[in-house]
């Protein structure tokens, strides 16, 4: 493979580029292809042929194709380019000429043909192209000629054509959408009981719930938040530095989530938020954090005779 200058070979996917040995001609009715195999789906957007002219001054045209059973270009174009005469070359042994392919066409795995002409030349003999005409080892493809215009094709024994194809394998498939999604809680109800409270946890999804609690008030810190370049300590953050975990009294996901709290000491004050997972996958969501503050009961006044 040639060196390419002031790039890599990351997205190169297949050529031939050895044994320099040899050209064949074309212009007008005479077409040639080389044809090439892709083991992947892959996109396509640019593609190279070592090229030269000894007439010059026409549009040329480029083209992907299929192929048929015996490997013959076939069929209408997948993909047409042309380039305009601009920068032609006039010597042996030629120079690489880059085109592009709008729209960066998707190929499947497969063999494909890769065809070049000048069909306004009014000469078949004044455009050349580079190839190993003596001991041509490409692998997955061969040269191929038309004298009418790719309508019909033949083999060119012995040949491979100086070619790259460029492009990159299609992204992947979006992940599909998690099942868990998001949960929020629309409504806290809460029941005094002897030594503590029942709070019950209404949420608008089906979710399994834990109760992050503490007693020590939360720590308060803040983050740097980059805007404009320009970093600015802004943003509050909250943490419990002392917690405990307590998971919802129900099995599996549910929609009503409680939650008994005893032993909860008068005037003590607890923070707490929820959490959540369904289907044993944690969800995203997390409630916003409480504070509670448990009262002594209030004082009666008995008087006896």
């Amino acid at each position: 493979m040639p060196v390419v200058a002031g790039g890599s070979k990351t997205n190169l996917i297949t050529g031939y580029a050895l044994g320099e040995d040899g050209h064949a001609n074309y212009g007008k009715t005479h077409w040639l292809a080389q044809t090439f195999t892709l083991g992947g789906s892959y996109r396509i957007w640019r593609c190279r042929l070592k090229l030269w002219t000894v007439t010059g001054d026409h549009f040329y045209h480029f083209a992907l194709r299929n192929t048929d059973g015996a490997g013959k270009p076939t069929g209408a174009d997948i993909a047409h380019t042309t380039l305009s005469p601009t920068d032609e070359y006039w010597y042996s042994p030629g120079k690489w000429k880059r085109f592009d392919f709008m729209g960066f066409p998707e190929l499947a795995a497969g063999t494909y043909a890769l065809v070049f002409s000048v069909p306004d030349s009014p000469q078949t003999w004044g455009y050349k192209a580079r190839a190993d005409v003596t001991e041509p080892d490409y692998w997955g493809g061969k040269a191929w000629k038309s004298t009418d215009s790719g309508e019909t094709w033949e083999e060119i024994p012995g040949t491979n054509f100086y070619f790259e194809i460029w492009g990159y394998g299609p992204p992947p498939a979006p992940p599909p959408k998690p099942v868990i999604g998001n949960w929020a809680a629309y409504r806290l109800e809460q029941e005094v009981t002897q030594t503590g409270y029942k709070i019950v946890v209404h949420t608008n999804n089906l979710c399994h719930l834990w109760m992050r609690w503490t007693n020590v008030p939360p720590q308060k810190h803040i983050d740097t938040l980059i805007e404009r370049g320009v970093p600015l300590d802004k943003i509050p953050r909250y943490c419990f530095v002392e917690y405990h975990d307590n998971e919802q009294f129900e099995p599996g996901d549910t929609l009503e989530h409680t939650f008994v709290k005893e032993p909860w000491a008068h005037c003590e004050t607890r923070w707490f938020y929820f959490y959540g997972a369904k289907q044993a996958e944690d969800m995203p969501s997390e409630s916003p954090i409480f504070e509670k503050h448990r009262f002594a009961p209030g004082w009666s006044l008995i008087l006896f005779e």
